[in-house]
């Protein structure tokens, strides 16, 4: 590698950082102090916490790279470590919202510090492939972060939560109801690439499919409550056992975020309470909740390859681009996804064959 392509390189990663840093604290411009700390269910996180973590995660990546790399501070690694057991044990996820140090103050300073650090790192260190590939992680890991977090600003906010930008509504168009045919046969999966992949798609490998149907188009808000009047949740054989165990501890009884008004299904979500939409697809339901829908249905869930073949496609290039993609392209989808539910409601329409909708899980 020439000395202009390191250059380079590094100067598409420091652009890559720096993208993905700024969105991070887009989500976050318009809260109060007050909502940084609050935690209002388990499976959720502070805003303060997601803050934080997305920037210790550099900091356990350049100890990686770099053996003499010392950490910001002992305090912040107990607090910002999810579960990676080899930097210590972590602090339980179910009580990070009673940890009143480090403060919201603190927490912004340390992503400022960690910025810095980073950009230092990677204008000063020599990074081959596998130092490239780590730190491109980071960037992927901030991404998924980015998601959650909007995730638990519905369940901490909901329509209170005001995003920076917001996208106008779309007309709803009629659409039909269809499956496609999709012939079966070998195809080759995974990964075989030089830009980033975690490794779960790998190694490349071949897969073999019978030939199957699959749903143009997601399950719709008025599928799901046929389901629902049907029955669905007091029927115990539509159900996993343990599913069926969730339905009867948690009295699951409609999608999270859903309530009756006045004898009318009703959802709460960015957009405020509103009645259901009958052509939404169906969001925020578990995996428990979307199996029993497929039994009820007569279907079942696609694997993995029976959704990737639906994305890729047959193709027979040697160099297959990865399901994740180059980071330009993830960071779009992540955006446009973000931008969506945030800001918008998205309508069958939205959805064109090959597209596959990430159903919010409980």
């Amino acid at each position: 590698m020439t000395v202009n392509q390191e250059l380079e390189q590094k100067e598409t990663l420091l652009e890559q950082f720096r993208e993905t840093r700024s969105r991070t604290l887009e989500l976050v411009k318009t809260l109060e102090k007050d909502d940084f700390v609050v935690q209002t269910a388990f499976f959720m996180s502070p805003p303060k916490w997601h803050i934080g973590h997305v920037s210790w995660i550099y900091e356990a990546i350049m100890s990686k790279l770099d053996k003499n790399y010392e950490f910001y501070s002992k305090e912040f690694s107990e607090y910002l470590n999810s579960y990676y057991q080899q930097f210590g044990v972590p602090h339980d996820k179910g009580l990070r919202g009673i940890i009143s140090r480090p403060t919201v103050d603190q927490i912004f300073q340390y992503f400022n510090t960690i910025n810095q650090r980073v950009e230092r790192f990677i204008e000063s260190q020599t990074l081959d492939k596998n130092a490239i590939k780590v730190i491109t992680m980071g960037f992927h890991h901030e991404c998924q972060h980015q998601e959650l977090l909007v995730y638990d600003l519905q369940h901490l906010l909901a329509e209170q939560y005001r995003p920076v930008r917001k996208n106008r509504v779309k007309k709803q168009n009629i659409i039909d109801k269809k499956s496609a045919h999709i012939k079966g046969g070998i195809y080759e999966m995974g990964y075989n690439g030089e830009i980033f992949c975690y490794d779960i798609e790998l190694p490349e490998h071949k897969v073999y499919l019978n030939d199957y149907k699959i749903d143009v188009f997601p399950v719709t808000n008025q599928q799901y409550l046929e389901f629902m009047e049907d029955g669905g949740y007091e029927t115990y054989r539509y159900w996993l056992s343990d599913g069926w165990e969730k339905v009867k501890e948690n009295k699951w009884n409609s999608p999270m975020y859903w309530e009756k008004i006045d004898g009318e299904w009703n959802v709460r979500d960015f957009l405020g309470i509103r009645e259901i939409t009958p052509n939404e697809p169906v969001c925020h339901v578990s995996y428990y909740e979307a199996d029993a829908y497929c039994k009820w249905a007569g279907k079942r869930l696609p694997l993995k390859p029976n959704g990737k073949k639906l994305l890729v496609g047959m193709k027979k290039s040697k160099k297959k681009q990865s399901i994740h993609g180059e980071m330009k392209s993830q960071q779009m989808i992540n955006v446009t996804y973000l931008n969506h539910i945030i800001g918008s409601v998205l309508k069958l329409a939205d959805f064109q064959m090959g597209l596959v909708h990430q159903d919010v899980i409980r």
